[in-house]
C-alpha cells in the first residue's frame, strides 16, 4: 500500500473551512523549505510572492524528488527546469 505524507506552508492561516480539510492529512509548518523536505512532488497552488521567488536550487537540495505542478502558472518554469525540476504547469506545454 503506497503512504502519502504532506506539509504546507502559508503566510496567513487559511479561515476557510477546506483549512479544517487540509489540517487532516498535511503538517503545518512555517516556511516552504521545510514544506520541501524530503518530498516527493511540490504542488504550488498559491500567488503569494514569498512563493513566486523561492530560489529553486535551494528547494531542489532538500526535496527528495524535484518535481513540480504549479496550479497557478505563476512559477518561471525555464528556472525551475535549470534547477533540475521536472515542471508541469497549467496552460503550458510540457
Amino acid at each position: 500500500m503506497a503512504k502519502a505524507a504532506a506539509a504546507r506552508a502559508s503566510p496567513q492561516r487559511m479561515s476557510c473551512i477546506c483549512s479544517l480539510v487540509v489540517r487532516r492529512w498535511a503538517k503545518v509548518v512555517d516556511d516552504p523549505i521545510t514544506a520541501v523536505q524530503d518530498a516527493d512532488l511540490l504542488l504550488h497552488f498559491t500567488e503569494w510572492p514569498q512563493f513566486f521567488h523561492i530560489d529553486p536550487h535551494l528547494l531542489a537540495a532538500r526535496a527528495n524528488t524535484p518535481r513540480v505542478i504549479d496550479e497557478r502558472g505563476t512559477l518561471n518554469t525555464d528556472t525551475w527546469h535549470d534547477a533540475g525540476w521536472i515542471v508541469r504547469a497549467r496552460g503550458r506545454p510540457r
